[in-house]
């Protein structure tokens, strides 16, 4: 049975009832609920109470696009504006349905106390440009992650935030090896894999008293150019790294990933004709001559998501007339949903093919 939230009798609830109804005689699975805006109920404040494996599963009916950013961020697995429509509503629950897995939670203090108490050193593996990873990939992307490194090598997933894997009683030697094979398997198309960072200061933050783990970080492995493709063409326009290169050949620019800012990172274009600007990461319609979206809004991308939701918002915009569209960290089904947009766009991620 589909829950309501708010639970209310008033016209809005009723009619969706009635399209639920509808859905499930045919056949349609149906989220466990359905988080409603109301003017006297805001609906960031219901969403906030529900846990977050359900809002995943779950479908937000929204009265305005400004609210649409919000539902990215509160990962809602489907949305639809509101007055409803049973095509829409359909739409939305297949998003819910197949979108967002639940993730490894953050370790709760309990956990730590049973790992640590256990243990007689401890490391941890996550990355040194963290802030700038949790921007572009998003934090679920990089638990999985540590959550396949920790099934590799045979420790609980005892994430922290960082996020950082907490390793216990393990050499390093081990990890070193566990992580060049995970990063061999692709695991989640990331193009830089994790390293041991120090673990000392998070922990004792956390007000833990470890040994171990307290060195500095190790070297991070920079990720080679990562390439941006035109859609609906397939053209390569240009490439991403850490380092201020020169455009390969057929390239119209590089860019280079410079600070981190609270949605995303600033950018360094370094054109082939020779001039150099800068553009940075924004979830909405700016004024700078391409809009890129922070990778994090990525993740689940298909009609009906509130993160397709939303891309299509900006891809229609008319303030974005004649400018392109830049989305990061899309796979291949992401890829395939863009092609469907108005362009032009530019794309990089797991989806988009090395050469």
């Amino acid at each position: 049975m589909v829950e309501l939230v708010p639970a209310s009798k008033g016209v809005g609830n009723q009619a969706m009832k009635r399209v639920i109804e509808s859905l499930r005689k045919s056949g349609i699975e149906l989220p466990p609920m359905v988080v409603t805006d109301e003017t006297d109920n805001p609906w960031r404040c219901s969403a906030a109470r529900i846990h977050a494996d359900i809002r995943r599963r779950s479908v937000l009916a929204f009265a305005s696009d400004t609210d649409l950013l919000d539902a990215v961020r509160f990962e809602f697995g489907g949305a639809i504006r509101l007055p409803v429509s049973t095509l829409a509503m359909e739409t939305a629950c297949l998003a819910a349905a197949g979108g967002l897995t639940p993730e490894t939670p953050m370790a709760t203090r309990g956990v730590l106390d049973s790992v640590l108490e256990a243990a007689e050193r401890v490391e941890g593996v996550g990355w040194s440009r963290s802030r700038f990873w949790r921007n572009h990939l998003g934090v679920r992307c990089l638990k999985e992650c540590l959550t396949e490194i920790a099934t590799r090598l045979g420790c609980a997933p005892v994430i922290i935030p960082g996020p950082v894997l907490v390793v216990p009683d393990c050499e390093d030697e081990e990890i070193h090896q566990q992580l060049t094979s995970a990063t061999g398997a692709g695991i989640r198309g990331i193009p830089s894999p994790p390293a041991i960072v120090p673990i000392a200061r998070l922990l004792d933050a956390m007000d833990f008293e470890i040994d171990g783990g307290s060195g500095d970080a190790e070297p991070a492995t920079l990720p080679d150019p990562q390439p941006v493709l035109e859609l609906p063409s397939g053209r390569r326009v240009g490439s991403w790294s850490f380092s201020r290169d020169s455009p390969k050949v057929g390239e119209i620019w590089h860019a280079v990933a410079d600070e981190s800012t609270t949605s995303g990172s600033s950018w360094t274009l370094v054109h082939a004709e020779g001039p150099v600007d800068t553009i940075v990461d924004s979830p909405v319609v700016s004024d700078q001559w391409v809009v890129k979206t922070p990778g994090w809004m990525g993740d689940h991308l298909c009609p009906g998501s509130s993160a397709g939701l939303l891309l299509e918002r900006l891809a229609m915009d008319p303030a974005r007339a004649g400018r392109p569209l830049w989305v990061s960290n899309a796979d291949a089904a992401a890829v395939r949903y863009l092609l469907g947009m108005p362009g032009p766009i530019w794309v990089d991620g797991p989806g988009v093919p090395a050469d």
